[in-house]
């Protein structure tokens, strides 16, 4: 088991949370679904009841006051029987909100709490939480992880990893891999830009170098978007790199992606710089563009190199053309 501790001062603010309810003892349970049939929205086996069982029996001393999961049915009959024992409802929750954990630990003060999610979804919500690139996605064949996120009376975070029910092959996290960043990737800012065009840039089929996309990462990278759907209306989208990977990968191998700069406006001070890129995209090299946009990444500059800290786009689009003097690269 691992744990983290860090200062109560720096999790207030990291967590966003108010002085009276980060001194008290607070914990949630972080589990994935339990074994699942197939299907499009699959109800569990009965393997899957038989732990959703089981973890009811772990919790039933840990007074658990609230249940959440996503709108599946995997997930909600993986918590309703530790709900059940309690007389409480599942409650659903957005599984795209890397909020989700810190707005639970300030909500459920002094409290323990179960939170049900999938595969990817759980590293995802843990890796905001520790602001660390520290999870990679469950194993399809692995359901027998159990997190314990607490939080005590000195303002401590500690996370504890454990087991229950019947056991699984695989567990988490998975070994980081041992690829290097290539200096010509990360030396200067026009390698940077040039690197993260290329790494996610590649006809159909081809499989992306994500070792190489991550080695520009800072460790707490966010990939952000603001999206406008066909009614008009714009929604903000937030990311782990792992996230972008995961969700964006295969349409990009299956499709066929090819991303361009046309624009780019820099403005460095000392070790920070930003980055107003601006993009057309193809799906083959030479093709039509179907979509342009403007990616806006802030760098640092550390121990001889750059990192990745931040990138935020935002695409073009009829009511929101792109001015001019954004595709002018001088």
């Amino acid at each position: 088991m691992k744990k983290l501790f860090t200062s109560a001062l720096i999790w207030m603010i990291a967590l966003g949370m108010t002085a009276s309810s980060v001194w008290a003892q607070t914990t949630i349970y972080l589990v994935r679904h339990a074994e699942k049939d197939k299907g499009r929205d699959p109800d569990l086996t009965v393997a899957g009841k038989e732990r959703a069982k089981a973890l009811q029996e772990l919790l039933k001393k840990e007074k658990i006051t609230a249940v959440y999961a996503t709108k599946t049915k995997r997930t909600m009959q993986t918590g309703q029987p530790v709900a059940e024992a309690q007389k409480l409802t599942v409650e659903n929750y957005d599984y795209r909100d890397m909020q989700l954990l810190s707005k639970l630990f300030d909500k459920h003060a002094g409290k323990a709490i179960l939170v049900v999610g999938h595969s990817n979804t759980l590293p995802s919500l843990l890796n905001h939480l520790v602001q660390e690139d520290r999870y990679k996605d469950l194993n399809e064949s692995v359901y027998d992880n159990l997190v314990k996120a607490h939080i005590d009376a000195y303002g401590k975070l500690t996370i504890q990893h454990m087991k229950y029910g019947r056991a699984s092959r695989l567990t988490f996290p998975k070994p980081k891999s041992d690829y290097k960043a290539q200096d010509v990737d990360v030396k200067t800012i026009d390698g940077m830009i040039k690197a993260l065009y290329g790494v996610i840039s590649g006809a159909k089929g081809e499989k992306r170098n994500w070792d190489r996309f991550r080695s520009l990462m800072k460790p707490n990278a966010r990939m952000n978007a603001v999206a406008t759907r066909a009614n008009g209306k714009q929604v903000f989208m937030s990311m782990t790199p792992e996230d972008y990977i995961k969700r964006n990968g295969p349409y990009l191998v299956g499709k066929g992606f090819f991303e361009e700069e046309i624009g780019r406006k820099t403005e460095r001070f000392g070790n920070i710089a930003q980055v107003f890129s601006t993009y057309v995209s193809r799906h083959t090299k030479d093709g039509a563009i179907f979509m342009r946009g403007i990616n806006s990444i802030q760098l640092s500059y550390e121990n001889g190199r750059w990192w990745l800290v931040n990138i935020l786009w935002n695409s073009e689009t009829k009511a929101q053309p792109i001015p001019a003097k954004y595709i002018d690269k001088k």
